[in-house]
């Protein structure tokens, strides 16, 4: 049997004895992530004979997600202020200031001059 450095702990069990390393509450977890990890790991297909892992596919979408999140949210704000301003601009021309007097009295005094006539 090969030597595994100091036993930390040991356990009886069934008459059989395991001994528990001092790094196997450090070592244990990892192994257990990086053996699942290994068992996930993906390769896609992109053009031909490219293929790219699942990390890079991953480090884009982690890029791209963000930055689409933003464009979105500042199209609907700028939909948003649009609209608001189109609205008030048209009930600003829906209430049209009522002048006093007669209307047609006011029209007879006014002239029509063609604006690129030479003045006089």
């Amino acid at each position: 049997m090969k030597y595994m450095g100091p036993s930390f702990y040991t356990w009886h069990v069934g008459g059989k004895h395991i001994h528990v390393r001092p790094l196997f509450f450090l070592f244990f977890p990892l192994e257990t992530i990086l053996d699942a990890v290994r068992m996930v790991t993906l390769t896609i297909r992109l053009i031909a004979n490219m293929y790219a892992d699942h990390a890079v596919i991953g480090a884009f979408l982690l890029g791209f997600v963000p930055m689409w999140l933003i464009h979105k949210g500042a199209r609907w704000q700028l939909k948003r202020r649009i609209g608001f301003l189109e609205n008030s601009v048209k009930s600003a021309s829906q209430s049209v200031p009522v002048v006093a007097g007669n209307a047609a009295s006011q029209l007879e005094g006014a002239t029509t001059q063609d604006p690129l006539a030479p003045p006089q």
